[in-house]
Protein backbone atom coordinates (compact mmCIF):
# COMPACT_ATOMS: atom_id res chain seq x y z
CA UNK A 1 0.00 0.00 0.00
CA UNK A 2 2.98 2.30 0.49
CA UNK A 3 3.45 2.21 -3.27
CA UNK A 4 0.45 4.55 -3.34
CA UNK A 5 2.84 7.32 -2.31
CA UNK A 6 5.06 6.55 -5.32
CA UNK A 7 1.99 6.32 -7.55
CA UNK A 8 0.54 9.68 -6.50
CA UNK A 9 3.94 11.41 -6.56
CA UNK A 10 4.36 10.26 -10.18
CA UNK A 11 1.03 11.63 -11.44
CA UNK A 12 2.25 15.18 -12.24
CA UNK A 13 4.96 13.69 -14.48
CA UNK A 14 2.63 11.38 -16.38
CA UNK A 15 2.84 12.16 -20.12
CA UNK A 16 -0.27 13.59 -21.81
CA UNK A 17 -2.24 13.94 -18.58
CA UNK A 18 -5.18 16.35 -19.04
CA UNK A 19 -4.36 19.58 -17.21
CA UNK A 20 -7.78 19.81 -15.57
CA UNK A 21 -7.55 16.38 -13.89
CA UNK A 22 -4.40 16.87 -11.81
CA UNK A 23 -1.74 19.55 -11.39
CA UNK A 24 0.98 18.67 -13.91
CA UNK A 25 4.59 19.49 -14.62
CA UNK A 26 6.09 20.30 -18.01
CA UNK A 27 8.72 17.61 -17.54
CA UNK A 28 7.20 14.21 -18.18
CA UNK A 29 8.80 10.80 -18.26
CA UNK A 30 7.97 7.55 -20.01
CA UNK A 31 9.82 5.60 -17.31
CA UNK A 32 7.64 7.17 -14.63
CA UNK A 33 4.57 6.37 -16.73
CA UNK A 34 5.62 2.71 -16.97
CA UNK A 35 6.27 2.49 -13.22
CA UNK A 36 2.97 4.19 -12.44
CA UNK A 37 0.99 1.98 -14.83
CA UNK A 38 2.61 -1.14 -13.37
CA UNK A 39 1.80 -0.16 -9.77
CA UNK A 40 -1.69 1.06 -10.70
CA UNK A 41 -2.52 -2.22 -12.46
CA UNK A 42 -2.38 -4.44 -9.38
CA UNK A 43 -2.19 -2.33 -6.19
CA UNK A 44 -5.89 -1.73 -5.46
CA UNK A 45 -7.13 -5.13 -6.71
CA UNK A 46 -4.69 -6.74 -4.26
CA UNK A 47 -5.93 -4.37 -1.53
CA UNK A 48 -9.55 -5.40 -2.10
CA UNK A 49 -8.65 -9.10 -2.22
CA UNK A 50 -6.78 -8.77 1.09
CA UNK A 51 -9.75 -6.91 2.58
CA UNK A 52 -12.00 -9.81 1.57
CA UNK A 53 -9.56 -12.36 2.93
CA UNK A 54 -9.35 -10.65 6.32
CA UNK A 55 -13.12 -10.13 6.43
CA UNK A 56 -13.58 -13.87 5.91
CA UNK A 57 -10.95 -14.54 8.58
CA UNK A 58 -12.78 -12.40 11.15
CA UNK A 59 -16.16 -13.95 10.31
CA UNK A 60 -14.87 -17.54 10.44
CA UNK A 61 -12.81 -17.08 13.62
CA UNK A 62 -15.20 -14.83 15.53
CA UNK A 63 -18.69 -13.93 14.27
CA UNK A 64 -20.73 -11.76 11.92
CA UNK A 65 -21.47 -9.37 14.78
CA UNK A 66 -17.75 -8.86 15.48
CA UNK A 67 -17.17 -8.27 11.76
CA UNK A 68 -19.96 -5.67 11.53
CA UNK A 69 -18.62 -3.81 14.59
CA UNK A 70 -15.12 -4.04 13.12
CA UNK A 71 -16.30 -2.59 9.79
CA UNK A 72 -18.03 0.26 11.60
CA UNK A 73 -14.88 1.13 13.55
CA UNK A 74 -12.46 0.69 10.65
CA UNK A 75 -14.50 2.05 7.72
CA UNK A 76 -17.53 4.10 8.71
CA UNK A 77 -15.92 5.99 11.58
CA UNK A 78 -12.85 7.08 9.55
CA UNK A 79 -15.21 8.15 6.73
CA UNK A 80 -17.22 10.29 9.16
CA UNK A 81 -14.04 11.86 10.55
CA UNK A 82 -11.96 12.29 7.41
CA UNK A 83 -14.50 13.20 4.69
CA UNK A 84 -14.83 16.73 6.14
CA UNK A 85 -11.05 16.96 6.57
CA UNK A 86 -10.40 16.04 2.94
CA UNK A 87 -13.06 18.55 1.92
CA UNK A 88 -11.14 21.11 3.94
CA UNK A 89 -7.64 20.32 2.71
CA UNK A 90 -7.66 18.86 -0.81
CA UNK A 91 -9.53 21.60 -2.68
CA UNK A 92 -7.11 24.37 -1.72
CA UNK A 93 -4.10 22.08 -2.23
CA UNK A 94 -5.30 21.44 -5.78
CA UNK A 95 -5.99 25.16 -6.22
CA UNK A 96 -2.38 25.84 -5.27
CA UNK A 97 -1.17 23.14 -7.68
CA UNK A 98 -3.19 24.56 -10.58
CA UNK A 99 -2.90 28.31 -10.04
CA UNK A 100 -0.22 28.81 -7.40
CA UNK A 101 -2.74 30.66 -5.20
CA UNK A 102 -3.02 29.94 -1.50
CA UNK A 103 -6.71 30.35 -0.77
CA UNK A 104 -8.33 28.35 2.03
CA UNK A 105 -11.85 27.14 1.30
CA UNK A 106 -14.07 24.13 1.90
CA UNK A 107 -15.63 22.09 -0.88
CA UNK A 108 -17.46 18.78 -0.97
CA UNK A 109 -17.20 18.66 -4.74
CA UNK A 110 -15.54 15.44 -5.78
CA UNK A 111 -16.10 13.70 -2.45
CA UNK A 112 -14.93 11.16 -1.31
CA UNK A 113 -11.69 12.43 -2.89
CA UNK A 114 -8.84 10.11 -1.89
CA UNK A 115 -11.04 8.08 0.45
CA UNK A 116 -12.92 6.46 -2.43
CA UNK A 117 -11.66 3.01 -1.37
CA UNK A 118 -13.38 3.35 2.03
CA UNK A 119 -16.60 4.20 0.24
CA UNK A 120 -16.24 1.14 -2.00
CA UNK A 121 -15.49 -1.12 0.95
CA UNK A 122 -18.62 0.21 2.69
CA UNK A 123 -20.62 -0.66 -0.44
CA UNK A 124 -19.24 -4.22 -0.23
CA UNK A 125 -20.13 -4.33 3.47
CA UNK A 126 -23.68 -3.16 2.72
CA UNK A 127 -24.08 -5.75 -0.05
CA UNK A 128 -22.68 -8.44 2.23
CA UNK A 129 -25.14 -7.44 4.94
CA UNK A 130 -28.02 -7.56 2.44
CA UNK A 131 -27.09 -10.99 1.12
CA UNK A 132 -25.87 -12.58 4.34
CA UNK A 133 -28.17 -10.86 6.83
CA UNK A 134 -31.23 -13.02 6.07
CA UNK A 135 -29.07 -16.15 6.14
CA UNK A 136 -27.58 -15.22 9.52
CA UNK A 137 -31.01 -14.39 10.97
CA UNK A 138 -32.54 -17.55 9.57
CA UNK A 139 -29.65 -19.62 10.91
CA UNK A 140 -30.41 -18.35 14.40
CA UNK A 141 -34.16 -18.87 13.89
CA UNK A 142 -33.65 -22.39 12.51
CA UNK A 143 -31.63 -23.32 15.58
CA UNK A 144 -34.51 -22.20 17.80
CA UNK A 145 -37.42 -23.46 15.69
CA UNK A 146 -37.33 -26.96 14.32
CA UNK A 147 -39.05 -26.93 10.92
CA UNK A 148 -38.37 -27.94 7.35
CA UNK A 149 -39.61 -24.68 5.78
CA UNK A 150 -37.30 -22.49 7.84
CA UNK A 151 -34.37 -24.83 7.26
CA UNK A 152 -35.14 -24.90 3.50
CA UNK A 153 -35.27 -21.08 3.30
CA UNK A 154 -32.09 -20.75 5.33
CA UNK A 155 -30.30 -23.35 3.20
CA UNK A 156 -31.51 -21.66 0.00
CA UNK A 157 -30.24 -18.25 1.10
CA UNK A 158 -26.87 -19.67 2.12
CA UNK A 159 -26.67 -21.48 -1.24
CA UNK A 160 -27.48 -18.25 -3.13
CA UNK A 161 -24.93 -16.30 -1.08
CA UNK A 162 -22.26 -18.97 -1.67
CA UNK A 163 -23.07 -19.05 -5.39
CA UNK A 164 -22.67 -15.26 -5.64
CA UNK A 165 -19.43 -15.39 -3.64
CA UNK A 166 -18.18 -18.11 -5.98
CA UNK A 167 -19.04 -16.08 -9.06
CA UNK A 168 -17.46 -12.85 -7.85
CA UNK A 169 -14.60 -13.93 -5.59
CA UNK A 170 -13.44 -17.43 -6.45
CA UNK A 171 -13.09 -17.78 -10.23
CA UNK A 172 -9.71 -18.49 -11.80
CA UNK A 173 -9.67 -14.90 -13.13
CA UNK A 174 -11.45 -12.63 -10.63
CA UNK A 175 -14.26 -10.70 -12.29
CA UNK A 176 -13.32 -7.50 -10.44
CA UNK A 177 -9.89 -7.64 -12.07
CA UNK A 178 -11.48 -7.94 -15.51
CA UNK A 179 -13.57 -4.80 -14.85
CA UNK A 180 -10.45 -2.88 -13.82
CA UNK A 181 -8.73 -3.42 -17.19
Amino acid sequence: MLLGIVLHAAIPYYPDLPRDSWPTDRNSSEIIRLIMDFIHMWRMPVFFMLAGFFANLIISRKSWKVWWVNRWLRLALPMIIFFPLTGLSLPWIFEYGWKGDIRFFYSNEGQPHHLWFLWHLMIFVALTMVFSGPAVVLTIVSEVIEGTRVAFIQTSLVWIKDLMAGIFFRPMVPIGFIFSL
